[in-house]
This record gives C-alpha cells, structure tokens and sequence, in this order.
C-alpha cells in the first residue's frame, strides 16, 4: 500500500501519522535550536500537515495534532515558544488548506483564514512566552530600531504584525503549492469566492465601529485586514474578466486617497485613514453583484433547458 494515498482506518493512517508528527518534530526542534536556518524550516511545516490531512480522515485529526503538540514540547522543553507560535499554527494552516483543496474552496480565502491564526497565535502566545521567559518581545524590538518612545508606531504596531504573518503565509504558500502539485494537488485560485467578500465587509464594519470608539490601534488593525482581502477581490475581479472592474478598481484607489488627504485638514491622520475601507467595500459589493447576477444567468439556463 502507497504511503501517500487515502486511508480509510486507523490502522492504514497510523504508519502516516507517525512519520509526519516524527517530520514536524524534527522540523520544529531545528526551527527551535537553529537561529537563522529556522525561519527555513517554518516554511515547511504546514506542508507536512496538509499532506497528512489530504490523506487521512478528518477525524483522524485530533489525535495527529494533541500527539504533534505533546511531543514537540518534550522535546524542546528549555524553549517552546517555536511550538506555540509555528508549529501550532501549522497544524491548523495544513488542516485549513487540505479542507480547501478537497471542497474546491478558492485559496484566497485559505490566505486570509491562514494568516488570521498565525495572526491570533502570535497576539495570544507571546505574552505567554514573555512571561515564562522574563522578556518583553515587543519592547525590545521597539528598543532595538529606537521606536519605544513613538506613540504612531505603538498605534500600528499590531496591523504589522498581521503584515508580517501575511509575509510569511505567502511564502508558505509559495512552497506548499509547489510541492503539493507534485503529488496531483492544486488550489482553486480562480473563481470569485463569497466567502472572500463577507470577510471585507465584515472587517470593514469593525474597523468603522473601532475608529467610532476611538480604538485606533484596533481600526487600523482591521482596516488593513478588509485591504488584504480587497486586494484578492481585485485579483479575482480581474481573473474573471469583469469588465467594470477595470475601470472601478483605479477609480475607487484614487478616490479614496483623495477623501483621505482631505479628511487630513479636518481631523488626524489615524482617524483620517477610515476612508480606506472605501476599497473593501465597494469592490465586495461589486463582487457581490456579479456572483449573484451569475447564478440567476446559470439559473435561468438550467430552467430553458
């Protein structure tokens, strides 16, 4: 029986299990102990799970991950934070990707849930880090570039840090496709997803709520979510041949610019930059309107026929 091929028991996937947790080990104990050659291996963790995943049941899964997670802390225990910041994040990456390729989901929408965990893991689990090793991660990366006394940057700070996890899912991406496409495997990057265009607004909503309340670090945080998702709507836009697009796209980027530099005048720049959820917004609901005047076109061609 081929090792990598769909396993219907638990007896077929224990012998996969087994060599993909001892690979995520071994992956996560050199990101752990290699400072540099590390950042390397991080990229092929959630390549490793998602293999797993496409060849497993899902209800497999829960014992693959508990077991991936226990052993990985043994193994590092005089520094876990690999663990709890990668490795974790991957098991749930691999999961998120191998569930879009089996139900044809558009990976955009994989990128974006993606980057949220890693996103929410670094958010949640550096605290935590920070107080079982008696440091202030942050602060002294403020400290190191002399930023700890800017109040802007402490105001952005946690909008880059969901840039930088966008960074590294990307370059995830960039490996796991390619080898995935080795074994048959193939994101749908085409079609216009519904689920893409639901995030942008929902994200735009909070961002507005946020700025209201004068929660600017949350807004901009937020704003820049809705804009990572607006950018993959204007891929998809483009990639469908949406003529409107074409001219809606420049238009609503320049239009928005403009509101902001004159907003500039009447209130601060960080309250200023709201207007940017004009992008989102406008191009979701373009989306919107086209994906739901191509189902009533397919309806009403199933119906003649």
């Amino acid at each position: 029986m081929k090792l990598l091929s769909k396993k219907e028991t638990l007896k077929q996937t224990i012998p996969l299990m087994a060599l993909m947790i001892g690979l995520n080990v071994v992956l996560n104990i050199c990101a752990t102990y290699i400072p540099f050659a590390g950042y390397i291996f991080i990229l092929f963790m959630p390549l490793v799970s998602t293999i797993f995943c496409l060849n497993s049941k899902k209800r497999y899964f829960p014992i693959y991950f508990v077991s991936t997670i226990l052993i990985s802390v043994l193994t590092t225990l005089s520094d876990f934070s690999s663990t709890l910041l990668y490795l974790l994040p991957s098991l749930v990456s691999g999961f998120i990707f191998s569930f879009c390729i089996n139900k044809n989901i558009n990976f955009h929408f994989a990128f974006l849930l993606n980057t949220l965990v890693l996103f929410i893991a670094q958010i949640a689990f550096i605290p935590l880090i920070d107080f079982i090793y008696s440091i202030h991660t942050i602060n002294n990366v403020l400290i190191l570039f002399g930023l700890n006394d800017s109040t802007i940057f402490k105001i952005f700070i946690l909008a880059i840090i969901y840039f930088i996890c966008a960074i590294e899912i990307t370059l995830v991406y960039i490996v796991t496709s390619d080898e995935l496409s080795k074994f048959g495997y193939f994101f749908n990057n085409s079609k216009i997803d519904v689920f893409v265009q639901i995030y942008a607004l929902m994200c735009s909503l909070f961002a507005i709520i946020f700025n209201f309340l004068n929660i600017e670090n949350i807004s901009i945080l937020f704003i820049v979510l809705s804009l990572n998702a607006s950018i993959f709507t204007s891929i998809e836009l483009i990639n469908n041949k949406i003529k409107s697009s074409y001219f809606i796209i420049p238009l609503v980027v320049i239009s928005s610019w403009l509101i902001y530099v004159f907003l500039i005048s009447k209130t601060t720049e960080i309250k200023s930059t709201i207007c940017f959820t004009l992008i989102p917004i406008i191009l979701s609901i373009t989306s919107l309107i086209y994906i739901i005047s191509d189902r009533i076109k397919k309806q009403r061609k199933a119906n003649n026929v």
